[in-house]
């Protein structure tokens, strides 16, 4: 059914399975980006960002658009190489 149990769950936690990418520093970075603006948006969703609406790729092949970071709206955009930042 595709769902962990809490047991499986802390098991997967304790193999650092869970562990969260550390985003570039400069991002975000310039580049031929190849993900659509689902997969984009299902970066920003796993980066804790809930968007309020479609992203768009400008120009550099950076994806923009607006997201709720749970408290307030703020600009995001996702990179080619999946880094999320708020800008």
């Amino acid at each position: 059914d595709g769902k962990l149990t809490q047991a499986a769950f802390v098991e997967q936690c304790k193999a650092d399975l869970f562990t969260v990418a550390k985003t570039d520093p400069n991002a975000p970075l310039a580049g031929a980006n190849s993900f659509t603006e689902a997969q984009a948006i299902d970066r920003a969703l796993a980066a804790g960002f809930t968007p309020a609406g479609g992203l768009t790729k400008d120009d550099k092949g950076v994806w923009r658009g607006s997201a709720s970071d749970g408290s307030k709206t703020v600009n995001i955009a996702v990179d080619f190489k999946g880094n999320v930042v708020a800008n």
